[in-house]
């Protein structure tokens, strides 16, 4: 099992340099894989799995105040798994992993000022989430 979270990678203008900037593994994996899209993607199972990529890379990004970028792939994730997964009981954490998305696409939304967004994804959420 690769461990794409845990392992990083820098890049740098020259020998010598100080580190222009740094950016998990994991990170570049699913910006390769974004490209691409869900239609390219065959099966549920790896659909979801590129979901929670972008959840972590999400993450990764709001954790270091880049919003605009954890939007981004918060709203990517959303993409690859679509509406219907809260519905889907076959898949696996499909609940847990639609909120993370769409609660982390609305605080993104809010840090950005995107007030169309904040309330359509967290509508979406009251819609969608049992609240247990």
């Amino acid at each position: 099992e690769i461990r794409f979270d845990q392992m990083y990678i820098s890049e740098s203008k020259s020998a010598g340099e100080s580190v222009i900037s740094e950016r998990s593994l994991l990170s570049i994996a699913t910006d390769h894989i974004n490209s691409a899209g869900p239609d390219f993607i065959v099966g549920q199972p790896q659909k979801e799995l590129f979901a929670k990529w972008n959840l972590l890379v999400g993450k990764e990004m709001a954790n270091i105040s880049n919003f605009g970028s954890a939007l981004h792939y918060y709203e990517e994730g959303i993409r690859f798994i679509g509406d219907g997964v809260w519905l889907d009981e076959y898949i696996t954490n499909g609940k847990k992993l639609c909120f993370g998305l769409y609660e982390g696409a609305a605080a993104a939304s809010l840090a950005t000022r995107k007030g169309d967004l904040v309330e359509y994804y967290t509508s979406f959420i009251f819609q969608h989430a049992s609240f247990e």
